[in-house]
């Protein structure tokens, strides 16, 4: 849409509507104009029409834009693809000079740097959101290993692969229940070296009895663990939490 860069001289009128039904405005003016701030950037002009009071003859929004009309009321009609869009018009009583451009040089440096500064909240807003969300699933855990009924080999690793903190430094607190009395152990891994730190002072656990264990695992530890006897591992959930909130 075409807009029009002027100096405008009082008086004018800037009206903004709603295009759901015919329009009667009793204004004298003698220039007409769209104002693109105000109006839906979807509006067809040419199927907005405009009858100037006593006249007949119909005019094509279009053909007005920018224009001297020396008019007291008019009237808007419009088609039905248009229907429920948004028209606003400056109607002037006197300017000293327009000049047509395709740039929406009405919106004032002032408009634009408001919207830049809404873009910019959002966008905060959305950080923000982000930010706590990581944070609420900080403060509750991270779930790093979930073992349930399985059999075990002595001295050798019980998970797969070892497992390594998501926010370290942290804890990981270990449920560990085993059917046969043995000693568990943390693997724990820093390069091609890995040493093993017996759990419960080094006293076998109780078959079938449940135990909690905290660790501390810094960035450059990879954790398995190991249990001392072939038995099998009840259950074993290893969580990775704060070490603020431990």
């Amino acid at each position: 849409m075409e807009s029009i860069s002027r100096i405008v001289k009082p008086p004018y009128y800037r009206k903004i509507f709603t295009l759901n039904q015919p329009i009667t405005l009793d204004y004298c003016f003698d220039f007409i104009d769209v104002d693109p701030l105000f109006t839906d950037p979807t509006l067809d002009l040419n199927k907005v029409y405009i009858t100037i009071s006593g006249d007949s003859y119909k005019w094509r929004l279009s053909d007005l834009v920018g224009s001297y009309v020396k008019a007291c009321g008019i009237s808007i009609s419009f088609e039905n693809s248009e229907k429920g869009k948004t028209l606003g018009l400056i109607l002037g009583g006197e300017y000293q000079q327009y000049q047509r451009t395709r740039t929406y040089s009405v919106i004032t440096q002032e408009a634009i740097g408001l919207i830049q500064n809404l873009q910019t909240i959002d966008s905060d807003v959305k950080a923000l959101d982000s930010d706590v969300k990581a944070l609420k699933t900080w403060l509750t855990g991270i779930e790093k290993a979930d073992l349930f009924n399985v059999s075990v080999s002595a001295n050798t690793d019980i998970l797969s692969s070892p497992i390594k903190a998501s926010n370290p430094p942290s804890i990981f607190r270990i449920y560990a229940v085993f059917d046969t009395a043995g000693v568990l152990f943390v693997k724990r891994i820093r390069g091609s070296t890995s040493v093993l730190e017996a759990l419960n002072n080094g006293a076998s656990l109780n078959a079938n009895a449940s135990y909690i264990f905290d660790i501390i695992v810094s960035s450059l530890d990879s954790i398995n663990f190991q249990y001392s006897v072939d038995a099998t591992l009840l259950t074993l959930i290893v969580v990775e939490v704060s070490a603020l909130v431990s």
